[in-house]
């Protein structure tokens, strides 16, 4: 398994804009490409603007060939909505994560709780 995370500050006004382009567009663009398992997104309460994206590949090369293909296409169409250019990190994950069926939101006593955005799963074809 390997994971790409993304972190991005959005302009506060365009937060919906955001969240919209993420479902609309970037979404279904991932879930095109081969090797591609799912996807999180998650804001901070304690810092609104923040943004970090993680998606999850089978293989490195799976996501090397989504960022060389679509990774640029993808920035240009959201750069309007950013407060600056997006970090791009890559990580191998040496354990295949649980798919569940719930969202995590905060907790009491957490000190910067963390909303997650889970992706919808792909429609299966019959």
């Amino acid at each position: 398994m390997f994971t790409r995370i993304v972190e991005c500050y959005v302009k506060r006004e365009k937060k919906q804009d955001f969240n919209d382009r993420l479902q609309n567009h970037v979404l279904p663009i991932l879930q095109s490409q081969p090797g591609f398992v799912d996807m999180l997104t998650l804001t901070s309460e304690d810092e609104p603007e923040r943004s970090v994206s993680i998606s999850l590949w089978k293989s490195k090369a799976d996501a090397d060939r989504y960022h060389q293909r679509h990774y640029q296409e993808i920035v240009d169409s959201i750069r309007v909505l950013l407060k600056d250019e997006p970090s791009v990190e890559f990580t191998s994950q040496p354990a295949r994560p649980r798919k569940q069926d719930r969202v995590v939101g905060s907790s009491g006593g957490v000190e910067n709780p963390i909303q997650i955005i889970r992706s919808p799963d792909p429609p299966t074809s019959r």
